[in-house]
């Protein structure tokens, strides 16, 4: 990678449902931030994910992008003054916190699938 692996995370972590609900994303508007995030501020290495629960954009730049990636956020969920909820987000500058946030991530998601009752099909 030519730039550290950064992430920009926005969970119920830190912010209550209300917000989460106002910036919540759908497939079709994961798909808008991912490509507005790549063409309009050049970044690489791009991963959008979003639940009920998160909106996570992991990322490769050689500056941390937390701002325009929050302005980014508000313009695909029609939010004009999203900036005025960044305290809710966490910014993870450093390449070796980003990875690691992002594996605990994955692996709360596998330990939540591997509890849950499963059909002879899966």
């Amino acid at each position: 990678m030519k730039y550290p692996f950064r992430a920009v995370s926005f969970s119920y972590q830190k912010a209550p449902l209300a917000v989460r609900e106002l910036l919540a994303l759908d497939e079709a508007a994961c798909g808008r931030l991912l490509h507005l995030v790549h063409h309009d501020l050049n970044l690489e290495n791009l991963l959008v994910l979003s639940t009920c629960n998160r909106t996570e954009v992991y990322y490769s730049a050689a500056t941390n992008q937390e701002s325009a990636i929050v302005q980014a956020l508000g313009q695909v969920a029609g939010v004009a003054n999203a900036l005025e909820y960044q305290a809710y987000f966490t910014a993870f500058d450093a390449a070796g916190t980003a990875a690691h946030h992002l594996f605990e991530v994955l692996s709360g998601w596998m330990r939540r699938w591997w509890a849950t009752p499963k059909s002879a099909t899966r």
